[in-house]
């Protein structure tokens, strides 16, 4: 749909996903855009809004997850979509 970032935030678990659209290459040029973004500082920034919270920055920088089935012991954010809402749009 063109959004560059997505965040979802899981009603239930309270979990969240931020994912970022990822690298485009264009075959035909064979030439890299380079408009990626990279997660890290709003990772740093809501672990230092909400530390209790287990978060988790992807190698790619584009994926910044927050719980998962798969990991009992992580432990869902107490920050509302709003707040890391905030956060994506300073950055």
């Amino acid at each position: 749909m063109g959004y560059a970032v997505v965040v979802r935030k899981d009603p239930r678990k309270g979990y969240v996903r931020i994912k970022a659209r990822p690298s485009e290459t264009r075959s035909s040029k064979l030439e890299v855009r380079n408009e990626d973004i990279n997660l890290t500082l709003t990772y740093e920034k809501l672990r230092k809004m909400d530390p209790g919270a287990t978060w988790f920055l992807h190698i790619s920088k584009k994926m910044l997850l927050n719980g998962t089935v798969k990991n009992p012991k992580m432990k869902p954010t107490r920050l509302s979509l709003e707040e890391i809402i905030k956060v994506l749009e300073n950055i």
